[in-house]
């Protein structure tokens, strides 16, 4: 502090406290919208068998006053899956569930898919990409004993 600035100096004018909550805010970072996290599983991936489902969970937290309804949708499905989201519209704070199931026969043969999650509300949107492994190998490595 320098000793030519008095302390009225500093004050702000009486109806300017609006505008000293909006700046608060502003430092705090706290940009309107939400948050996307994957509560389970945590790899981001699952294998499963062919017709078999794999479930992922989702996290919503909202941040700068957000509190609009939260819908799920899947991005670049595969032919053989279909979503669904049992929980959407979710309200945040809150958590929604995913399952994407396979169609593939029984004898298909092992293949990956990288499905997008997509989470929207109020203009706002958020992605997460998921992995299913479906009819995944099993892989024998023969034991070598040396003595």
């Amino acid at each position: 502090w320098s000793s030519d600035v008095c302390s009225s100096d500093l004050a702000f004018p009486v109806g300017d406290l609006y505008y000293v909550q909006k700046l608060v805010m502003a430092l705090e970072n706290q940009a309107y919208g939400f948050g996307l996290s994957l509560v389970w599983p945590t790899s981001g991936s699952q294998t499963i068998d062919a017709g078999g489902t794999a479930s992922f969970n989702f996290r919503f937290t909202p941040t700068g006053g957000f509190v609009a309804p939260i819908t799920m949708s899947a991005v670049n499905l595969p032919p053989n899956f279909t979503a669904t989201f049992p929980d959407s519209p979710v309200s945040p704070p809150g958590t929604g569930r995913v399952w994407l199931r396979d169609s593939s026969p029984a004898d298909a043969p092992p293949a990956g898919y990288t499905v997008t999650i997509r989470a929207s509300g109020d203009g706002i949107t958020a992605d997460y990409t998921v992995d299913v492994l479906v009819n995944p190998a099993e892989v024998y490595l023969p034991m070598v004993v040396t003595q």
